[in-house]
């Protein structure tokens, strides 16, 4: 069961977008090592859902929140930077060569 976030009246005209969870992406690749068994392909490319970049919550306005998830992904395996604001290019380094990028991030209005 997912809850519908964007749904929520707090978020209403506020862009909100939903990604992936890591437990989807290894859900998706176990269906797609088993259909490669089935039929014997290689041609399916996977995507080792570890070889992830995750920033959360760079502006610090949910302090909770971002300790809970930080401790939560880092558990599993995870690079994770909570409460660090981000310019451009400047964890550029950090980036290369992963090929998941998940930005965590909330407004919460005054």
């Amino acid at each position: 069961m997912t809850l519908p976030v964007e749904n929520m009246p707090i978020l209403r005209g506020r862009e909100v977008y939903r990604m992936p969870s890591v437990t989807s992406i290894s859900e998706t690749m176990g269906k797609n090592q088993y259909r490669k068994r089935q039929v014997g392909s290689s041609e399916i490319q996977r995507v080792d859902p570890l070889d992830a970049f995750v920033l959360i919550n760079p502006d610090t306005t949910l302090p909770l929140c971002g300790d809970y998830l930080e401790w939560y992904l880092k558990d599993r395996g995870l690079e994770v930077y909570t409460g660090v604001e981000v310019q451009p290019f400047e964890r550029l380094a950090d980036l290369l060569g992963k090929k998941i990028f998940t930005y965590i991030w909330a407004t919460i209005p005054v």
